[in-house]
């Protein structure tokens, strides 16, 4: 893009249940959707929830033996969700572990109390629980609970041929330029298949995951009960992190200014972001390569908070509800 922002992106945008309007600057390939992962694990740890197969205040240690002794064992899996297990934000675990070893290495980091630190850790932990409860691998039981339900086929983790997707920059611990695999290396790793990265999808995808929420909490439908997906994306303060959502803060948020204060959403690291506003009853998913061919190009920050505003003000005074662009 001629602002310098990213190489590549896509943007679409759903109000109610119409599908998503989508705008792209490149042909529709699929995005490597980092953190955006989290979301989509997120929703099957509340499928698990919603059919009794998991109680979210239930602690590691008693969900997982193998945990025992270990300071995160104490923890629920409500505290790994809203990020508040007090675990590291990061570690770079895949210096020293590989395949399943990487979670066991995440479960031996230290926790630092109740107190709010987006941590990737977490979500690897509730990944592998996931796994743990259902008996069956990730991306089978992602497809199961989410992808096959709501009709997402392009969601899928990697790695994915490279003529189907955008570069993500060069991976220094790797050594060689990263396409067509999880550009995370902690993802990496594990083989490309954890709860905190490793998804891959189309735009068009994301925005009806959102869709589906808005469905669920306007109970018409969707993967959860009501009562459940409000709770999921509600915080108990402002800003803070909900259950696998984020919530946008009074000031300085990137959903930018005109969502409403029930928004919830998600980033991702590669330039990713879905933002759900059940006020206005819009989805909004943007994905892009910004980390190509460097991540320390941080343009996003500021095009994030516009870019919303710009789709906001189409949806509330142009009449995108009635599918003009």
């Amino acid at each position: 893009m001629s602002e310098g922002v990213f190489p590549s992106g896509s943007a679409a945008v759903a109000v109610g249940d119409k599908e998503p309007i989508v705008r792209a600057t490149a042909p529709a390939r699929l995005y490597d959707i980092a953190s955006l992962t989290k979301v989509f694990v997120a929703t099957v740890l509340h499928r698990l929830r919603a059919r009794g197969s998991l109680d979210l205040d239930a602690s590691l240690g008693r969900l997982w033996p193998d945990l025992a002794g270990l300071p995160v064992a104490a923890e629920s899996v409500r505290a790994l969700l809203s990020h508040r297990s007090g675990l590291p934000a990061w570690l770079p675990l895949y210096a020293t572990a590989a395949g399943r070893d990487v979670v066991m290495a995440a479960a031996r980091a230290p926790t630092d109390g109740p107190r709010p630190t987006y941590s990737d850790l977490g979500f690897i932990l509730l990944g592998a629980l996931c796994e743990r409860i259902s008996g069956c691998d990730l991306p089978d039981l992602l497809s199961v609970e989410v992808l096959d339900p709501l009709g997402l086929p392009s969601v899928r983790y990697g790695p994915v041929r490279p003529d189907e997707t955008h570069p993500t920059g060069h991976c220094v611990f790797r050594d060689r330029p990263i396409v067509g695999e999880v550009n995370d290396e902690n993802a990496a790793a594990m083989g490309g298949i954890s709860g905190h990265a490793g998804l891959f999808a189309r735009v068009e995808d994301v925005c009806r995951l959102g869709s589906a929420w808005l469905s669920s909490i306007e109970d018409r439908g969707g993967p959860l009960p009501a009562d459940l997906a409000r709770e999921a994306t509600t915080s108990v303060e402002p800003g803070a992190h909900a259950l696998g959502w984020d919530t946008t803060r009074p000031e300085g948020s990137s959903a930018g200014s005109l969502m409403g204060p029930r928004t919830f959403g998600h980033l991702g690291f590669t330039g990713c972001s879905l933002w759900v506003d059940p006020d206005a009853r819009v989805s909004i998913a943007l994905l892009t390569n910004r980390v190509h061919p460097t991540r320390d190009n941080l343009a996003i920050r500021a095009f994030r908070p516009a870019f919303h505003d710009t789709v906001m003000r189409a949806v509330l005074q142009e009449g995108l509800q009635d599918g003009s662009p």
